[in-house]
């Protein structure tokens, strides 16, 4: 997993504390520790992941890893916390027609993506 870099570990841990949030709204350790400190503890996080830190050589192939990467860790998330048995209160679930939407256009998206990753590389063999 060379192509995870620190921004993207930020990403991935402010998205999983929203989706404990939102999938186990109910746990009291979210009525102790108010919600302003962790939303403004995400948006940091955020931010800190969007600063331009100095790049190293990225490539399509890595852009592309990282974007697949991200839409599992989505979709595995979804499942693992209802699962658990959470209940998203903002609706993102399987049962959402809405939700199957955006995923079918993110596959599409992929799927554009890798073509045009197949053609750098062959463009680059010859």
């Amino acid at each position: 997993m060379s192509f995870l870099k620190t921004k993207h570990i930020f990403i991935l841990s402010g998205l999983t504390i929203l989706f404990v949030m939102d999938y186990f709204s109910q746990l009291e350790i979210f009525s102790v520790i108010p919600k302003k400190p962790i939303v403004i503890f995400i948006l940091i996080l955020l931010v800190i992941s969007f600063l331009p830190i100095k790049q190293s050589n990225s490539n399509a192939l890595d852009e592309f890893k990282w974007h697949a990467f991200l839409v599992g860790y989505i979709i595995l998330t979804i499942i693992v916390m209802q699962l658990l048995g959470g209940e998203s209160s903002s609706g993102i679930s399987f049962n959402n027609g809405f939700v199957w939407l955006v995923l079918l256009i993110t596959v599409w998206e992929l799927r554009s993506k890798w073509r045009k990753v197949k053609q750098g590389t062959a463009v680059k063999e010859n």
